[in-house]
């Protein structure tokens, strides 16, 4: 009598599939966190665009002025930072509500706005005025930082994330703030 093979996987193929299964996965769980950080980099350059475009709303009301954030003085001709971290509603004095709805809040810090984490920077000395996003994340996000201008971002690294690349917008003479 012949026996009748009984049609099914072997254990070694059962276990190819399953190791290819993983790598899969693996593959697109890597994927999935670099597209993350792209887009929190493009809701950081965003964020920051609309910002300057607020300020730019707000020179034309005030002759050319932009919301200082300390009295300049000879000491301190820079003025002083203000981060989204320390004054979330008021980080740019004068801004909210009549230029624009709400300030923003860096897209990993919408609860918990505390260092080291990402934060916006503003700093005006009233006749110009530059704004960080002061931590990107992705490559694209480096670019941005590196192909601004700013100081802040001379030196951008390529490793870790959350290193000092930041992108800024600023008016001519807070280039080298």
């Amino acid at each position: 009598m012949l026996e009748e093979k009984t049609r099914g996987f072997t254990l070694i193929e059962l276990l190819v599939a399953i190791a290819i299964i993983g790598i899969l996965a693996a593959v697109v769980i890597v994927a999935l966190g670099s597209a993350r950080a792209k887009s929190r980099d493009t809701r950081r350059k965003v964020d920051i665009n609309e910002v300057q475009r607020a300020l730019d709303v707000y020179a034309d009301d005030h002759d050319g002025f932009y919301p200082m954030t300390t009295p300049t003085s000879a000491d301190n001709p820079l003025g002083f930072w203000r981060s989204s971290a320390s004054r979330p509603n008021d980080w740019v004095p004068g801004l909210e509500s009549d230029y624009i709805k709400d300030l923003p809040v860096d897209p990993i810090n919408k609860e918990n706005v505390s260092q080291p984490y990402p934060v916006y920077y503003y700093t005006s000395n009233g006749t110009d005025y530059k704004v960080i996003a002061n931590k990107m994340e992705s490559g694209v996000g480096k670019k941005w930082a590196t192909e601004d201008g700013g100081k802040i971002s001379r030196n951008c690294p390529e490793n870790p994330p959350f290193s000092t690349c930041g992108y800024e917008l600023f008016t001519f003479g807070a280039q080298n703030w």
